[in-house]
């Protein structure tokens, strides 16, 4: 088993592609927790490339499993328009941030 200190997250992350339209391909991130105690065990939400703006958190799918997560993360997103997933970054947001588990 891995430790980790106290309060912090090991994730593991696999991308997959969501192909709305053949202009509208959004990218889905999930995270799986291995060390840690994160608010699930998989979290999936909308990704844009280097993570220089975060999903909205309203957008992001739970689940004990990877294809609960996904499965609740397309709900939410299916008829949602690209940009109002996302927040804006704050000024100096630094690029290993992942969002809040």
């Amino acid at each position: 088993m891995i430790q980790i200190g106290e309060g912090q997250l090991l994730l593991k992350t696999t991308d997959y592609k969501y192909i709305r339209s053949t202009e509208d391909i959004v990218t889905i991130r999930l995270y799986e927790v291995t060390a840690g105690e994160g608010s699930a065990k998989f979290i999936a939400g909308p990704a844009v490339p280097m993570e220089t703006r975060l999903a909205k958190e309203e957008y992001h799918g739970r689940g004990a499993t990877p294809e609960e997560a996904l499965q609740d993360c397309i709900n939410k997103i299916k008829d949602v328009d690209r940009d109002s997933m996302f927040a804006k970054p704050p000024p100096m947001l630094p690029p290993s941030s992942v969002g809040r588990f």
